[in-house]
């Protein structure tokens, strides 16, 4: 869902760029409505036929695996219909006219959002819908909005926390007349570039709801922190209600950075395979993946400038060079994450070999790749995929089938050195 959000958040603001246009407003917000509110409806009749199906006598699980695929349909094809709105119906130009709307780029960017958060939000009630038909959860209108707000945070769309308050800085300095829009803009772009990194790992604290890992765990970790000589990494815990297994570095620069993990993994994971799964995080410390991911997004956004200045400042040109933009970014994005996931997992293959005795570390390459690879699966068990990418990570297969290659490489290296030396 990352990417849902990216592709959500980057193409409203995109769409923002288009000049301003006095359109009916019944023509633009009603058309709007109508569109949202026939997603919404299928978004509903999708959990009635689910609950349905489960009445007549079909396996309430493998039903709510169907529904689930449905939903998520729903709402990648639910893009397509936020652009409608925007484009189709004007409502990007029109946006701009309105009344209070004209001056505030943050009611102007909700107004954008509004389709697609809308159509996401009807997805997520039809699936707690189905949950409470089957007794999965409880009904309350409190219960409800808790839920909501936690899927939001829990898919990533703890992006628009960021943005908003970007967005609203922008707005109260234009407000204070100290500067015009150019000043703004620049002030707040510096205030970005400096802050982000500072405010990203505060802001998932908070919305993750973490702790400091303390006890006998926290001791070892801090082994394994020090012999790949990582300092100033806070280990934190995740409380997901032993829902998820995972792990992230949060945060780019060292001592405001933490590496979180969740209760579940932490909880039921084999120490030796969780310590692989941190070597794999620890690696996009040492290796500087982080920032590497974050510097392949300056070539296409500097060539959407390019772009726009070479030609007539037109709506056409306007929109395709900021989809074009938003294209390459993803395009560019998927590489370097696929690239950095595979020197990750190398790089904790090599340093496994240097565990400590405790942790029964690897002899030999092919062994680490067989215990890494172990744990991955482990990991991934609950992916019923594990032949699929998704944007950010290859294939559990794909790694594997790579790291064996490189396992069996690396042997028939270091052998040949070996022979290399007696026989000298």
């Amino acid at each position: 869902m990352t990417l849902y959000w990216f592709i959500l958040v980057v193409s409203a603001l995109a769409f923002g760029s288009l000049p301003a246009e006095n359109v009916p407003l019944g023509c633009c917000l009603g058309a709007t409505v109508m569109l949202v509110s026939a997603w919404i409806v299928l978004a509903q009749t999708a959990s009635s036929a689910a609950r349905r199906a489960v009445a007549s006598g079909f396996d309430d699980l493998g039903v709510a695996r169907i529904l689930e695929r449905q939903l998520d349909a729903l709402r990648w094809m639910g893009l397509a219909v936020s652009a409608v709105c925007l484009i189709g119906f004007r409502l990007a130009s029109a946006v701009k006219t309105w009344p209070w709307f004209e001056s505030s780029m943050t009611l102007q960017t909700m107004a954008l959002l509004a389709p697609g958060l809308g159509i996401t939000a009807s997805t997520w009630i039809s699936e707690h819908r189905y949950g409470v038909a089957m007794s999965y959860v409880k009904s309350s209108g409190l219960r409800t909005v808790n839920e909501l707000v936690s899927t939001l945070i829990a898919t990533g769309g703890w992006i628009l926390i960021p943005v908003f308050a970007i967005l609203l800085g922008t707005d109260l300095l234009r407000y204070s007349e100290w500067f015009d829009e150019q000043a703004a803009a620049a002030i707040i772009s510096a205030f970005t570039i400096v802050c982000i990194p500072l405010l990203v790992p505060v802001i998932i604290g908070k919305a993750w709801k973490t702790r400091p890992l303390t006890g006998p765990e926290m001791d070892w970790v801090e082994g394994l922190l020090d012999s790949c000589g990582v300092k100033r990494l806070p280990v934190r815990v995740w409380d997901t209600g032993m829902k998820s297994y995972n792990a992230v570095v949060a945060g780019f620069l060292p001592g405001l950075r933490s590496m979180i993990v969740t209760d579940r993994l932490l909880a039921e994971m084999p120490r030796q395979d969780l310590a692989m799964v941190m070597l794999h995080e620890i690696a996009h410390v040492r290796r500087y993946h982080i920032w590497l991911r974050m510097l392949v997004l300056l070539p296409s956004w500097a060539g959407a400038g390019l772009v726009s200045a070479a030609f007539p400042s037109t709506p056409i040109i306007t929109v395709a060079s900021n989809l074009v933009a938003v294209v390459v970014t993803l395009l560019s994005l998927r590489w370097i994450a696929h690239a950095t996931e595979y020197d990750a997992d190398r790089w904790a293959c090599v340093r496994s070999l240097d565990l400590p005795a405790e942790l029964q570390p690897p002899c030999r390459y092919q062994g680490a790749a067989d215990r890494y690879c172990q744990a991955l699966r482990w990991v991934t068990r609950q992916d019923h995929s594990p032949g699929k990418a998704s944007w950010l990570h290859p294939s559990v297969d794909d790694r594997c089938a790579r790291l064996q290659n490189w396992a069996v490489a690396s042997e028939m290296a270091t052998s040949m050195t070996a022979k290399g030396l007696r026989c000298g």
